[in-house]
């Protein structure tokens, strides 16, 4: 049985311990799946604009107001979605990971569906 070298067993080891560090602090916090666990939990569909909107500001969530976009990346095959955008970030060492919320409203401020995506932003 071969042996692996030291000093390349002693790389991986680093390697593994910086990636876990540098990537790992940046992911954890809240999770897609809390997000939307909450969110059903306190904003069934139907909920208002301004419900919302109480919602995001109470739990601190960084928002946007009810806008009417052409077009829009949470609903790419539509057109004049009426959208409250939000943001959930948590700053890593070298990444920030964002969780991102397209809360979608019909034509008397009624939420119709939402989106939730996570991405990670880095150098």
């Amino acid at each position: 049985m071969r042996r692996t070298p030291y000093s390349l067993r002693l790389f991986l080891g680093a390697h593994l311990v910086l990636s876990t560090v540098l990537f790992g602090s940046s992911c954890s916090g809240v999770s897609v799946g809390a997000v939307r666990k909450d969110i059903q939990k306190h904003l069934p569909l139907g909920s208002t604009a301004a419900e919302v909107i109480a919602y995001l500001e109470a739990k601190h969530i960084e928002h946007g107001d009810l806008v009417t976009y052409p077009f829009d990346s949470y609903f790419p095959d539509e057109h004049n979605v009426r959208l409250i955008p939000a943001a959930i970030r948590k700053q890593g060492l070298l990444f920030e990971a964002t969780i991102s919320i397209g809360f979608r409203f019909d034509e008397e401020d009624r939420l119709t569906d939402y989106r939730i995506e996570k991405s990670l932003t880095g150098p």
